[in-house]
This record gives C-alpha cells, sequence and structure tokens, in this order.
C-alpha cells in the first residue's frame, strides 16, 4: 500500500491541479514501496526520486502559471512554498546516492504532514480562488 494513498479530501476542485497531485502521491508511495521491499534500492530508487523531483517542477510551474494569469493574491507565498519543497525533494535526491540514509530518513507520517500543511491549506486555498474565477 502507498505510503500516500490518494482521497477524495485533497481534490482542490482544479482538474488538472487534482491529476498532477494524485501523480505525485503515487510516486512518493512509489519511493516508499521501494525502500520498505528493498532498503537497498539503489537505482530504482534513485530514478524514482528523480521522476518525483521532475515532476514536482512541472507540478509547481503549472499552479505557478495559473496563479499569475489569475492574479493570485498569494502568489509569493506560495511561490516560496514550492522552492522549500524543492529543496527538501534536492535532499532526497543526496540521500538516495545512499539509500539506507534514505531508508531512515523517510517517513510516512511526514508525508502525510506535508499533505495537511500544504495540498489541504495552501492549495485548498489556491482551489479556492481559482474556482471563484471559474477554473475547475
Amino acid at each position: 500500500m502507498p505510503a500516500l494513498p490518494w482521497k477524495d479530501e485533497y481534490k482542490i476542485n482544479v482538474a488538472v491541479i487534482d491529476e498532477q497531485h494524485r501523480r505525485l502521491a503515487e510516486l512518493a508511495g512509489r519511493v516508499h514501496e521501494v525502500l520498505e521491499s528493498n532498503p537497498q534500492g539503489g537505482q530504482e530508487v534513485r530514478h524514482i526520486v528523480d521522476e518525483l523531483i521532475s515532476f514536482t517542477r512541472l507540478h509547481f510551474t503549472t499552479e505557478e502559471e495559473l496563479m499569475l494569469k489569475y492574479e493570485y493574491p498569494e502568489y509569493e507565498a506560495h511561490r516560496a512554498a514550492h522552492k522549500q519543497v524543492l529543496y527538501r525533494l534536492g535532499t532526497l535526491a543526496e540521500l538516495s546516492e545512499q539509500p539506507m540514509r534514505l531508508a531512515t530518513r523517510i517517513d510516512p507520517d511526514a508525508s502525510d504532514d506535508w499533505v495537511t500543511s500544504h495540498l489541504l491549506d495552501k492549495d485548498a486555498q489556491l482551489g479556492s480562488y481559482l474556482n471563484e474565477k471559474g477554473v475547475f
């Protein structure tokens, strides 16, 4: 079972963002699954972490373009939160070179905390704002 299974409560009612969030949850879950089944992980972990970072960048670009297009008033704060997430993912990429260390640093509860603090708070606010602008 993925460390971060998708739940309907994570939806922000903007289709493109919801689809990307689902994919991000899947990729994060795959990292956990590989490390659970094989703590040595190796190239497989590095490949998934690289894919997670690449897709996260694409997702953040999507959100930031929508924020700019619809003049989201919390753009700068939301963008700063994105930079923090990318920094943390960069740390995971470095650790993926040493899977045993990575396995001890990845905590499913931390993933849940990120969902609660970012997706259910910041992205939910963005979703409401975009919905008011007619974006679904």
